[in-house]
């Protein structure tokens, strides 16, 4: 993917170093969720997820997606971050796109993913094939 003079690389990989991942969480603002597990709780996240797309720029992780599921029927994108630096520039949309070809070769066929409130979340999400669902969520927190 290009942009300007950023080119961004997309991987699927799980092994991904916690020091980069942390780094990312914490530019974007999401210092209470993934930034702040241990490295060791991190990389059992990430053993045990169904799919870990990345974006890179050279050797810098600026994008993050991951999904769970059942390999079958459904998948959930549990986590989709992109580095501030990037943002409105493809990035976001890239990962999605990937995330979505790699469970249709799956032949998954449910993907979901829970987004913020507002127009132009919908809007993202929509330019990258998603369509909003009018069901409620429910959430058990322990």
């Amino acid at each position: 993917m290009r942009r300007g003079t950023q080119r961004i690389t997309l991987r699927i990989s799980k092994r991904v170093a916690p020091a980069p991942l942390k780094t990312l969480f914490r530019a974007a603002g999401w210092t209470e969720d993934l930034a702040r597990y241990s490295d060791q709780k991190l990389r059992r996240k990430l053993s045990r997820s169904h799919l870990v797309v990345t974006a890179w720029n050279a050797k810098r992780l600026v994008g993050f997606a991951s999904v769970i599921s059942d390999g079958a029927l459904c998948a959930l994108v549990d986590n989709l971050v992109v580095h501030p630096d990037h943002r409105k520039r493809g990035a976001g949309t890239s990962l999605l796109r990937r995330v979505s070809d790699e469970l249709s070769r799956q032949k998954v066929k449910y993907v979901f993913i829970l987004g913020t409130r507002g127009w132009h979340t919908r809007e993202f999400f929509e330019r990258a094939g998603f369509q909003s669902l009018s069901w409620n969520v429910f959430l058990h927190t322990r």
